[in-house]
């Protein structure tokens, strides 16, 4: 290829900014900041999920788009971007470490966290039950837990392996109750109802403002993030 045309290809990509505003989005979520307050990271994290939600809602209306992007692999990262920027530094976050067991089986949790270079805590995240509802139905997250716990030689309390669940809005009313009495202390939901515009705009009158979705939050919160932090840290 001719000097001529690869510069005729590095202009076009520059006509394209696609590649850098990706670049900009991991290295914000690998970014550190200072301390972020944790008491409200729960709020803020609601925020984010209904602006990510509500920029692709836009994104598919201008490219005639019929299915969603999911959702769920951002949301993981956003929690483990708030990890890293509130958990003291003795403690480090992996993301989605496979864990080899015997045979060829292993275990990928989505979070490891080690404490002074040691296995301390193990995390599943997700932004909804959805086909996982098993997990409650049929207890499905003990045996899980049981499973982690095995594939880390035990040596991590079931005390501090759990499950972050965005929202519960997608099971029943019973099933909710139970998680908002803490009945199933390792599963932890951050909302009752999901950052979504539709369902947003359906609960809330008049224009979906920074502050009524902020209160609206508040108001459905389950879990806050200092709870999940105090969980890790014991």
């Amino acid at each position: 290829m001719k000097k001529s045309q690869i510069k005729g290809i590095l202009k076009q990509i520059k006509k394209s900014k696609v590649h850098k505003r990706f670049d900009s989005l991991l290295k914000e979520f690998s970014s550190r900041k200072s301390k972020i307050d944790v008491d409200l990271i729960s709020i803020a994290i609601f925020f984010q999920m209904f602006k990510m939600r509500e920029s692709l809602e836009d994104y598919k209306q201008k490219i005639d788009r019929g299915k969603d992007i999911t959702l769920a692999e951002l949301f993981q990262d956003l929690i483990g971007y708030y990890l890293r920027n509130n958990l003291s530094g003795n403690h480090q976050v992996k993301t989605e470490n496979f864990k080899r067991t015997k045979g060829k089986k292993g275990v990928q949790p989505d979070f490891l966290i080690t404490k002074n270079s040691k296995n301390h805590a193990l995390l599943e995240v997700s932004t909804n039950l959805g086909y996982k509802r098993y997990l409650v139905q049929e207890k499905g997250y003990l045996k899980r837990i049981q499973k982690l716990r095995k594939a880390f030689n035990f040596e991590i309390p079931k005390k501090r392996i759990f499950y972050i669940i965005e929202t519960v809005s997608n099971v029943d009313k019973d099933f909710s109750e139970k998680f908002k009495k803490g009945k199933m202390s390792n599963i932890l939901p951050l909302f009752s109802v999901s950052a979504d515009p539709q369902t947003l705009r359906k609960k809330i009158r008049g224009k979906l403002t920074p502050s009524k979705i902020i209160l609206f939050a508040k108001k459905n919160q389950i879990t806050s993030f200092k709870e999940i932090i105090k969980k890790i840290k014991k």
